[in-house]
């Protein structure tokens, strides 16, 4: 049994009848109680939000594990009677997930939602891991929706069309005939001043898109073999989540695995053991995103270093912006905003 309820310095008022159920899962688990939210319940669905003293629908309590990094939410729900105990993961509770609805185990009694919450741990066919990557996991970042290789090509002079600038040395078969003639047989057939000119300019494109092509590829290499931290706040807990990690297999592009991310929830940044080196890139994003970011965008980033839901690298501060919702639980609910910095 962990030694306290609540995750940090936070105070977060416990009601009463969820004392008994979150004791029980701190005592199982060594959870503790990261935050309270507000829950609506719709149609076999519930809708997360902060939580707002004035809100008339259930509360709810998000459960990390003793490092802070959350499990999941646990509600207990009068709309049914008798009240059922229900466990909303991070993660995959279900053996046919068709959707995030699906993804919890309910029970009209404590001691069955323990029991059923350890059965999934055990059955490799309903997994309930509870690892820390089910919040956030930078490979998602790679494979799914936002490519984080494609961003990484975004070096300097990356709006330039180098596929078009690569066909520069394409030409019909006329002009072929004509320069190969002159390869051939300088003295009997020659290039105006006018063609030489267009011809090099031509050939000139072809070699800087080629071997910018290269630079990107390089890049991307090069940072897919560094190590990376990756920080980031979320808008249900409003803890700092830091940790570090490196792509497996970093030569075998795009086909990336990370480790699993050694991480921890911070009240603040400051607290982190190395937030010293990660300092400067946080502030040097705060004083650029006000330029990339409108106003209503700035208002709506979790914190000072976050760039809402903007999906933007950064190539003198080897940064990337992501955005991202636990495996299992709808973006629109639980969000996150983060950076990926590099260690170079």
């Amino acid at each position: 049994m962990s030694n306290k309820l609540v995750y940090g310095t936070k105070s977060i008022g416990i009601k009463d009848n969820y004392k008994p159920l979150l004791k029980e899962l701190n005592y199982t688990f060594e959870w503790v109680v990261l935050s309270r939210v507000n829950c609506e319940y719709h149609t076999d669905e519930y809708t997360i939000s902060p939580f707002n003293s004035e809100h008339d629908g259930e509360d709810g309590y998000v459960m990390g594990n003793k490092d802070g990094i959350p499990m999941g939410i646990i509600i207990l729900d009068d709309h049914f009677e008798p009240p059922k105990f229900t466990f909303l993961a991070t993660d995959v509770l279900q053996p046919r997930k068709v959707c995030y609805r699906n993804n919890y185990v309910r029970s009209t009694s404590l001691r069955k939602l323990v029991y059923a919450l350890k059965t999934r741990m055990k059955d490799s066919k309903i997994p309930f891991y509870g690892h820390t990557n089910s919040f956030f996991n930078p490979i998602h970042e790679v494979k799914h929706g936002h490519s984080l290789m494609k961003a990484l090509k975004k070096i300097e002079g990356h709006k330039t069309d180098t596929w078009t600038e690569q066909q520069q040395t394409k030409m019909d078969a006329d002009i072929g005939a004509k320069i190969i003639a002159c390869a051939l047989h300088p003295n009997k057939f020659s290039l105006t001043q006018e063609e030489k000119n267009a011809y090099q300019d031509m050939l000139d494109r072809h070699t800087w898109a080629t071997e910018f092509v290269n630079k990107q590829r390089n890049n991307v290499e090069y940072l897919a073999s560094k190590p990376f931290w990756v920080i980031g706040k979320d808008n249900l807990t409003k803890l700092h989540y830091i940790g570090k990690t490196k792509f497996i297999d970093s030569d075998k592009l795009p086909a990336l695995k990370t480790m699993e991310i050694d991480w921890k929830a911070y009240e603040e940044v400051e607290d982190y053991p190395e937030s010293d080196r990660l300092t400067p890139t946080l502030i040097n994003v705060n004083m650029l995103r006000d330029e990339m970011l409108s106003e209503y965008e700035l208002r709506k980033c979790t914190a000072p270093y976050t760039c809402y839901d903007k999906f933007i690298y950064m190539e003198d501060l080897q940064t990337v912006s992501v955005t991202s919702a636990p495996s299992a639980i709808s973006g629109h609910e639980w969000s996150a905003q983060w950076l990926i910095i590099f260690d170079v």
